[in-house]
């Protein structure tokens, strides 16, 4: 399977200028019940994360899981520690992935390091907005 492409999502900031950020659809499953959410694709983050919100509205008892602690660019934040079944909208296959869910995120999905880059090779073009997706171990022999 070759790479696929996806646009970098733009929006314009409070001041007036226009960012764009790697972001895609990812199905969030639990239990039977799924969602389509956005997922931002962070190389930065070691950890998905997910809102907490959405975790209460597939049926998460998050109240139920165990504490935990994940660092990033905004300091220490606690969160629970849990397992989603996710998929990329339209590639690949369904997979199960440790999670952190958090009350207080930005977004939707924050997709980190361990789990999806290691499902997932990643190539960003951020100079044409868009980035690349394959499923890990589907690439060309010697690259």
């Amino acid at each position: 399977m070759a790479y696929t492409e996806f646009p970098y999502q733009c929006q314009f900031d409070g001041d007036g200028s226009l960012f764009c950020e790697p972001k895609i659809t990812m199905i969030l499953e639990y239990e039977g019940k799924c969602g389509y959410y956005t997922a931002l694709v962070d190389s930065g983050c070691y950890r998905t994360h997910v809102n907490a919100s959405i975790a209460e509205w597939l049926g998460v008892n998050i109240g139920a899981l165990p504490d935990t602690t994940t660092i990033g660019i905004g300091g220490d934040k606690s969160g629970k520690l849990g397992r989603m079944m996710m998929q990329v909208n339209g590639l690949g296959e369904k997979f199960e992935v440790p999670v952190v869910f958090l009350e207080e995120l930005g977004v939707d999905i924050l997709l980190g390091q361990n789990d999806f880059f290691e499902r997932f090779n990643v190539r960003f073009e951020k100079w044409k907005n868009v980035f690349y997706l394959e499923p890990a171990g589907e690439g060309e022999e010697g690259q």
